[in-house]
C-alpha cells in the first residue's frame, strides 16, 4: 500500500509540471496572411508599368541604280529608258523585258537573273547592274566587287561570248551565274544593235566564222604544199 502511495503521488506530480510549463510557455505568433494579401495589391499598384519600346529594323541599304529616276520610259523599237549623262544620250535595257533571256539561268535553275544594260548611242555598253536574282548572295556579292564592272566600256568589236582568250572569261568558283549573265548581256545588246543600229549579229558572226574557216583552209593547203 505504501508504495502505490508512493507512485500516485509522482505520477501526480507530474502532471501538475506538464500543465505549468504549457502555461509559461509563449503563444506562438501567427503572420499576418490577411495584411500582406491586402498590401499586394497596393504595391503592385505603386510601381509604374514598364514601357517596352520596340526594336527597330535594319533595313538594308539599298544600292544606287544605275538608271536615274527621271530617265524617259520608251516602247518603241523595244522597250528601253533613255537618259542623258553629261551631255551623252544613254539607253538603258532591261533584260527582263526581252522574253530570250529568261532561258540563262545561273546556279538557281528556277529563276532568272535579271541585269539592266546602259548603251551609248554607238552601241558600246557603258554600265551593266544586277537587277534581280535568287542566286546566293555571297557569290553576287563577290560577282559584282571583283567580275561585273569587266561588262563596263566593252565596245561592240568584242566578244563577250566565245572561245577562251577572245572573249569575257566568267568567275572562278561563281562559273554558273556569271556564265549565265555574260550570255544575257550578250543577248541584250544583240537586241539593241539590230534594234537601234540594224546590225544583226548572229550575221555577222556566221560571216566571221566563215571567214576563219577560209583562211583556216588556206593555212592548211599551204602547208601541204610545203
Amino acid at each position: 500500500m505504501r508504495t502505490l502511495f508512493i507512485l500516485t503521488l509522482i505520477l501526480s506530480f507530474t502532471a501538475c509540471k506538464k500543465r505549468s510549463d504549457k502555461q509559461h510557455q509563449e503563444p506562438i505568433k501567427k503572420a499576418p496572411v490577411m495584411a500582406a494579401m491586402k498590401a499586394a495589391p497596393t504595391a503592385m499598384k505603386a510601381q509604374p508599368p514598364q514601357k517596352v519600346e520596340p526594336q527597330k529594323k535594319v533595313e538594308p541599304q539599298k544600292k544606287p541604280s544605275i538608271v536615274p529616276a527621271d530617265a524617259k520610259p520608251v516602247k518603241m523599237p523595244i522597250p528601253h529608258k533613255t537618259f542623258t549623262l553629261k551631255g551623252e544620250p544613254m539607253i538603258a535595257i532591261d533584260s527582263l523585258t526581252i522574253e530570250e533571256t529568261k532561258k540563262f539561268r545561273g546556279y538557281n535553275k528556277k529563276v532568272p537573273i535579271g541585269v539592266t544594260v546602259v548603251f551609248k548611242k554607238n552601241g558600246d555598253i557603258y554600265k551593266v547592274a544586277i537587277t534581280s536574282h535568287k542566286e546566293t548572295p555571297d557569290f553576287i556579292e563577290r560577282i559584282e566587287k571583283e567580275w561585273l564592272g569587266k561588262l563596263d566600256g566593252v565596245t561592240t568589236d568584242k566578244l563577250l561570248v566565245g572561245p577562251k582568250g577572245k572573249a569575257i572569261d566568267a568567275l572562278t568558283e561563281a562559273t554558273m551565274s556569271t556564265s549565265a549573265i555574260l550570255n544575257v548581256v550578250d543577248l541584250v545588246r544583240a537586241t539593241y544593235l539590230k534594234a537601234f543600229l540594224k546590225i544583226d549579229v548572229k550575221k555577222n558572226v556566221k560571216k566571221d566564222a566563215a571567214k576563219d574557216a577560209k583562211k583556216g583552209k588556206k593555212t592548211t593547203a599551204a602547208k601541204a604544199k610545203k
